[in-house]
């Protein structure tokens, strides 16, 4: 357990710009049929074996909350701090954070972020969850090893994590992995209803809400707005049912950045993964969509998986422990700490 001030940070951000990012995002869904997710795509995750989890343990952020998470050991000189996408929970990223620190390829933590998984469920303060995610990366930059800490994140979670980025937190992240991210409502990368994943949207309490935080008005952020899909869910109560708009903006990408930030500060090394066979998001358009805002990332698509496989698939798992040990290795940390402290000066 441990506890953490943390620095100064910009507040969420939510203009005109991403106001009508949301108002032709409702067009869109709008005007398509819902699809329906298959039952068959949370199977892998359904079947993961769970006895070997760690233990939990308690991170207090500087507001006193408190938030639950696992430790994977592994090398100190390397660290993964892993977020777990919407609606779900830091035990998803079992098999993958265990095979990476079994291959001694990084000590890896799993959270789960509030309202989610063992911490109490309800919203929280949109900018909470970036400050939580930052608060635990400056705590890990602390240990005597001066370890590298690598940002990942799944789906949301890898919204989440550029959220991360255009903030202050960035001094301490030395990479990222995006694993089937979302990369923003406007991005083009979305499929309707995150095929399937979304089956209810307060569209009139959303545009309303979203219109009053125009003006300043954020009472009403903490209100349920969208629902997830309880079939899907396999009825686990360790998913969440419903996001609020706190929620949506705390886990949506770049909603902490000015509108004119297009591209990330540093050039850290940056890995994306991906199924080709993704149901939530479209593979073919990332490309198009880091180009824009990292265009030094690696891509990576693997054929046959969906949104939530790449979890649960040795290949995956394989791929990332040696795309760490290659950018990662521990004797360019001088260099790349170097670099990092010019671009800051």
């Amino acid at each position: 357990m441990f506890a953490r001030k943390h620095p100064d940070t910009e507040s969420i951000h939510f203009g005109w710009r991403e106001a009508v990012a949301y108002a032709r995002t409702a067009l869109f869904f709008l005007t398509r049929k819902r699809p329906k997710l298959p039952l068959t795509a949370l199977s892998r995750m359904s079947a993961m074996d769970v006895r070997t989890l760690p233990p939990i343990r308690r991170f207090t952020a500087s507001d006193g909350e408190t938030l639950a998470y696992r430790t994977y050991h592994g090398p100190e000189e390397r660290q993964i701090v892993m977020i777990h996408g919407s609606a779900c929970f830091g035990d998803q990223l079992h098999k993958l954070a265990r095979h990476i620190a079994e291959e001694s390829a990084a000590t890896v933590h799993t959270i789960d972020m509030r309202g989610h998984g063992h911490n109490a469920r309800g919203s929280a303060p949109a900018e909470s969850y970036t400050r939580d995610v930052g608060e635990f990366c400056a705590h890990l930059k602390q240990h005597p090893a001066r370890p590298q800490v690598i940002l990942a994140g799944h789906s949301a979670g890898g919204g989440l994590v550029l959220n991360a980025a255009y903030g202050p937190y960035v001094r301490n992240i030395d990479g990222m992995l995006l694993l089937a991210p979302y990369l923003g409502i406007a991005s083009g990368s979305l499929r309707p209803y995150f095929g399937g994943w979304l089956v209810g949207i307060a569209w009139l309490k959303l545009a309303a809400t979203a219109a009053l935080n125009l003006i300043g008005v954020t009472r009403f952020n903490d209100r349920p707005l969208v629902a997830f899909d309880r079939e899907a869910c396999l009825h686990d109560p360790r998913f969440v049912r419903e996001w609020s708009f706190d929620t949506l903006l705390g886990f949506g990408p770049g909603m902490t950045r000015p509108a004119s930030a297009e591209m990330l500060d540093f050039r850290i090394p940056m890995l994306l993964i991906s199924g080709d066979r993704d149901e939530c998001f479209r593979p073919d358009r990332y490309k198009a969509v880091m180009d824009r805002i990292a265009p030094w990332a690696s891509i990576q698509l693997f054929p046959g998986l969906g949104h939530w496989d790449i979890l649960a698939d040795n290949g995956v798992a394989t791929f990332c422990v040696n795309w760490l040990e290659r950018q990662f290795a521990i004797e360019q940390r001088m260099q790349r700490g170097k670099t990092k402290d010019a671009k800051i000066a």
